[in-house]
């Protein structure tokens, strides 16, 4: 813990101080309920925070929707942050094909920018007009792959 907490909570040394499972903000002295990490926790590091200035790990409360924990100062209990929900490797790669799908979908159905066909030009392509935005991206990387 470090030493700006323990001099708040008017300990000598930070060993000295003990926290209890349970404690009230004393900002609203509402209770603060505290949360054991998990699987679905990120790991977590310290966080400073804005309304009391302490640099502490935070207590961790429920999260809810697609956060798994939400950070609360371990001191005033003011909340910080909301904190994300860890993806193995292959959930990542789930999300981000998924993403990858949906923006081709959307590019699909927007005509090319002038920006593309300008550079497509400056690229020295003398083809016919692309159709579609992801067409003219998908001519941009593979005029840019025969030059380099």
């Amino acid at each position: 813990m470090p030493a700006i907490l323990a001099d708040t909570l008017g300990a000598k040394t930070p060993e000295q101080v003990t926290l209890p499972g349970r404690l009230t903000s004393p900002k609203n002295h509402k209770e603060i309920a505290v949360i054991t990490p998990n699987f679905n926790t990120p790991a977590i590091s310290e966080m400073v925070c804005p309304y009391c200035g302490v640099i502490d790990l935070p207590r961790l409360g429920a999260g809810s929707g697609p956060h798994a924990a939400r950070a609360d100062c371990a001191h005033c209990g003011d909340f910080l942050r909301w904190l994300p929900k860890s993806r193995t490797p292959e959930e990542r790669a789930e999300k981000d094909a998924k993403a990858g799908l949906r923006r081709s979908a959307c590019m699909r159905e927007k005509l090319p920018t002038p920006r593309q066909i300008q550079f497509l030009q400056q690229l020295g392509y003398c083809g016919p007009r692309p159709s579609n935005r992801l067409e003219a991206s998908g001519l941009i990387t593979g005029l840019l792959g025969e030059r380099g």
